[in-house]
């Protein structure tokens, strides 16, 4: 799994989740998703934002 540091990029934020990129990227324009950063132009997940998230929202998938 690519990391940098501790975050995850969007490939493996939705690996762990189970869902595709492209599900992410609606959630994200949504403002639904879980919390995430941009650092350059990549999109990068907290592991401890993505377990909060996933917690919390299994009734929203």
């Amino acid at each position: 799994m690519a990391t940098r540091g501790l975050m995850l990029t969007a490939q493996d934020a939705a690996r762990r989740l189970g869902v595709d990129v492209e599900q992410l990227r609606r959630w994200r324009r949504a403002g639904t998703g879980p919390a995430w950063v941009r650092l350059g132009r990549s999109i990068r997940y907290h592991p401890g934002a993505l377990d909060t998230w996933e917690s919390t929202a299994q009734d929203r998938r």
